[in-house]
Parts: C-alpha cells; sequence; structure tokens
C-alpha cells in the first residue's frame, strides 16, 4: 500500500512541474506574440535606367526574423504620380528578408513603399531612390533657379524657401505604452490657414532600436490628420512629420517617451 502511495505522489509531482514548464513556456510565446513586427527597409539612394534594382526589407518580432508573413508587396511610383503607383509582389529569401527586383525606365526620384502584413500587424516604411544620373543635375538646376528667383522678389531668407510659413502641430496621450495602438494626430497651418489635402506621414525611430517605421495618417473632417501608432519598445523615440503636398514639402521632429 505504501508502495502504491509513493507511486501516486511521484506522479503527482512529475504532472505538476510538467505544467509549471508549459506554463513557462506560454509564457514566452505570449510576450513575443505582443511585441510589434519591425520591418527594415534597404534601398539604393540611387539607381541607373533600364538597370535591375533591388530593394529588400527585413521582418522581425521581438528580434526574431518573421518567415511566415501573410503578404509583403512593394509599392512603387515616380514623385507626383502617386495615382500610378504599381505594386508588386516580393519574392522571400530566408531570415525576414524579402526583396524587390525591378527596373526603372525614366530618370526621376521614385518612391518605393514596402507593405508588411504580419501576425495581425501592418507596416509600411519607405525610402527615395533618384534614377539616372542626368536627374540629380536636373533637380540641382532647378533647385538654384527656384532659389535665385525667391532671393530676387525677397531678402528674407526664411520667404526663399516656399515663400511658405508652416506650423506642424503633433498631439498624442499623455501616457504612451508598448503594444498598444495609440492615437496620434497632426494639425499642419500655412500662413496661418489650416492645411488640407497633404499627405501626412509619421516617421518613427527608437533612438537605440532603429526601427525606421511609417505610418501615413488619414485627413478628418476637422482637417486633422490622424492614425494609431504601435511602439514595440520602452524608451525615447524620435517622430519625424513630413508633411507633403504638391510643390510644399517639410519635417518636423518630436521627441516622446514610451514607458
Amino acid at each position: 500500500m505504501k508502495n502504491i502511495l509513493l507511486l501516486i505522489l511521484t506522479i503527482s509531482l512529475l504532472s505538476a512541474c510538467g505544467q509549471a514548464e508549459d506554463n513557462h513556456s506560454d509564457g514566452g510565446q505570449d510576450e513575443e506574440a505582443l511585441a510589434s513586427i519591425e520591418a527594415q527597409l534597404h534601398a539604393p539612394e540611387t539607381a541607373e535606367i533600364g538597370a535591375e534594382t533591388s530593394v529588400k526589407v527585413t521582418v522581425t518580432q521581438a528580434d526574431s526574423f518573421v518567415d511566415d508573413a501573410d503578404e509583403v508587396m512593394f509599392e512603387v511610383w515616380k514623385d507626383g504620380l502617386k495615382e500610378e503607383s504599381e505594386m508588386i509582389e516580393s519574392e522571400f529569401k530566408g531570415d525576414g528578408v524579402y526583396v524587390l527586383h525591378t527596373t526603372f525606365d525614366q530618370p526621376g526620384t521614385y518612391t518605393v513603399q514596402s507593405h508588411v502584413t504580419a501576425r495581425g500587424m501592418h507596416t509600411m516604411p519607405k525610402a527615395e531612390i533618384l534614377v539616372g544620373s542626368d536627374s540629380a543635375t536636373e533637380e540641382s538646376e532647378a533647385t538654384q533657379h527656384h532659389d535665385d528667383a525667391h532671393a530676387e522678389s525677397s531678402s528674407s531668407e526664411e520667404h526663399s524657401h516656399h515663400d511658405s510659413e508652416l506650423a506642424i502641430e503633433l498631439d498624442h496621450p499623455d501616457s504612451i505604452t508598448p503594444h498598444q495602438g495609440q492615437s496620434f494626430s497632426v494639425k499642419v497651418t500655412n500662413n496661418d490657414q489650416t492645411l488640407t489635402d497633404a499627405a501626412i506621414s509619421l516617421q518613427i525611430s527608437h533612438t537605440e532600436k532603429e526601427d525606421g517605421s511609417w505610418v501615413d495618417l488619414e485627413e478628418t473632417d476637422n482637417n486633422q490628420y490622424v492614425g494609431d501608432v504601435t511602439f514595440g519598445y520602452s524608451g525615447e523615440y524620435l517622430i519625424t512629420v513630413h508633411v507633403k503636398k504638391d510643390e510644399l514639402h517639410d519635417h518636423k521632429e518630436f521627441h516622446v517617451t514610451v514607458e
């Protein structure tokens, strides 16, 4: 009888240990599942006309590679022609790397934006590529002509840049926590007039971990631009608000603390 009781006690102890190990393991999985996905876009600054150009995005979560993304697409458009953008499916290379191979037929500045959907989350980092050796010269000459024209009409250096006074305001919750969507809003005025129908994005970077994620904001009825931001870590973040409308292109930096 004593042997039977001893056997039952031993089995109970082993079962309890197994459950404890399972709970510990599940805790680690839960912690990883809560972490935001991170997408680092790697694109060349310049490219030649007609030559194959490679752009890649590395997707991670909690410092682990994401090899099971639901979808990774690359959107490509020439500056000023966003409505004519082309969506191209990526090629998976392993270790969280998804690659785009493309060619550019005309000179100019192109935007490449990766659309990464994985594990119930979405991020859209983007980069600019200057295509064609002549385009750099053309843009330099155009900029010089633009500056010269304003210099002739005004001695103020402030007015020689788009002849405007742009004010950018960023509003966010007083308390910001990681792994939870936080509502951010931006209000922009140009010469004391509310700026509408603009393309406004947030570029988000951790001061120690280079997230490099982007969030495109949507315009609301009260002429503000809003969007949800999810932070993957605690600490200090740099948020750069990018504002673009027609020939107007400006940005402003803000610092926030995630606790």
